[in-house]
């Protein structure tokens, strides 16, 4: 019996149509909030999103970041956890891309395969005897892993001083506890904390080396795993996007009380929605232009500091833009904007929740104007 090939995948642009459809069509649990809905996530892996960066000889797409990035941001427009929990999981070959051979051959035996996992290295890591390790620890932040089959947790070595830290690749069968998502927005994403007890693990499902040179030839994986994080601006560009057509149609129907005429017919208004259109596409071209220089850069070499810190620049204007726009429409809106699952009220939780990811942090920036100061900065920060 011959092995089964690659999934036939359907083509980018109708799968990512299919997906917005279905998640406008039937909002259901992504509205009410808890675990990331795992029909919701099988859509995504059977349409080859998860997969969308996977190279094609592993059975992915092939795709690269800005193909990604695309996606996320018109899936946030349906639904911001559903785009949140898309960046998560198709940002993990970049994790995978300096793993050893054998345990990519596991974990992708189905390029299909859903992974999820958690930054902060708040796990340890232990001698087990025989070559193994134990992991053992507990991480906030576990986007969409309750809809996953591996998640990958960040530990830090007990007793070997170098490397200090690395990543492990767990079945989702191995979380012995999960506590409830309840974040302002993101509602249905499940970011809720999960641990591990005491968990033995084979050699081989240990990552380390991530400021190193990739395992893998493909020239997107060059850049950085941080690099990456620009799905998680495509969000707040979506959520913003959406905000902004939201606001136009009912902007186009309202008549505020005691006003004259419709909201649309307001100047005040007219100026409003230009201003924000105006930021909204100016932050949006930013990101993708800088992303595209990042891409550039690995076509024959990594991407140096000056583009990593272009791109951090990027993933934090395209944040205070999303934020005024959202901001600012949410109070134009009125008194509907009052109603906690009014759409006003969604995308404002949802695009505040998003802009808390540590990229966004002030300390990206002032790291981003060191390089552009000339100033060394280690890799490993920026």
């Amino acid at each position: 019996m011959t092995a089964p090939g690659p999934p036939a995948w359907p083509p980018l642009p109708e799968a990512v149509d299919r997906i917005c459809a279905g998640l406008r069509a039937e909002p259901g649990e992504l509205q009410i909030g808890g675990d990331f809905p795992p029909a919701v996530a099988q859509r995504l892996s059977e349409a080859g999103l998860t997969s969308l960066c996977l190279p094609e000889r592993l059975g992915g797409r092939g795709g690269n970041l800005s193909d990604l990035v695309r996606a996320v941001e018109r899936v946030a427009a349906a639904d911001a956890s559903t785009a949140w929990c898309l960046f998560i999981m198709a940002t993990a070959p970049w994790l995978l891309c300096h793993a050893r051979p054998e345990l990519v051959a596991e974990v992708y035996a189905d390029p299909r395969v859903r992974i999820g996992g958690a930054l902060a290295p708040t796990g340890t890591i232990r001698p087990g005897g025989d070559g193994s390790w134990t992991v053992e620890g507990s991480w906030a932040f576990g986007s969409a892993v309750n809809a996953c089959q591996w998640v990958a947790v960040h530990a830090v070595f007990a007793e070997e001083p170098d490397p200090r830290s690395g990543f492990v690749l767990l079945p989702t069968s191995a979380i012995t506890r999960r506590e409830p998502w309840d974040g302002l927005g993101l509602v249905a994403s499940g970011s809720g904390t999960f641990g591990v007890e005491a968990r033995g693990v084979p050699s081989h499902r240990v990552i380390t080396g991530l400021g190193g040179p990739p395992r893998w030839p493909e020239a997107p994986f060059r850049m950085s795993f941080r690099s990456t994080f620009a799905a998680c601006a495509a969000v707040l560009l979506g959520i913003a996007g959406e905000m902004l057509d939201r606001f136009a149609g009912h902007a186009r129907g309202k008549r505020p009380t005691f006003g004259r005429g419709l909201l649309a017919e307001q100047p005040q208004t007219r100026t409003l929605v230009a201003e924000c259109w105006g930021s909204l596409h100016a932050a949006r071209a930013l990101l993708y232009q800088s992303v595209a220089r990042i891409e550039d850069s690995c076509a024959d070499r990594g991407p140096e500091a000056r583009e990593q810190a272009e791109l951090r620049i990027a993933m934090n204007i395209v944040r205070a833009s999303a934020l005024g726009v959202v901001d600012r429409l949410h109070l134009a809106a009125g008194g509907a904007a009052a109603l906690r699952r009014s759409w006003p009220a969604r995308l404002l939780r949802d695009a505040h929740t998003a802009s808390q990811h540590y990229m966004f942090g002030a300390e990206i920036t002032e790291l981003a104007g060191a390089v552009l100061l000339g100033q060394q900065v280690p890799g490993g920060r920026l």
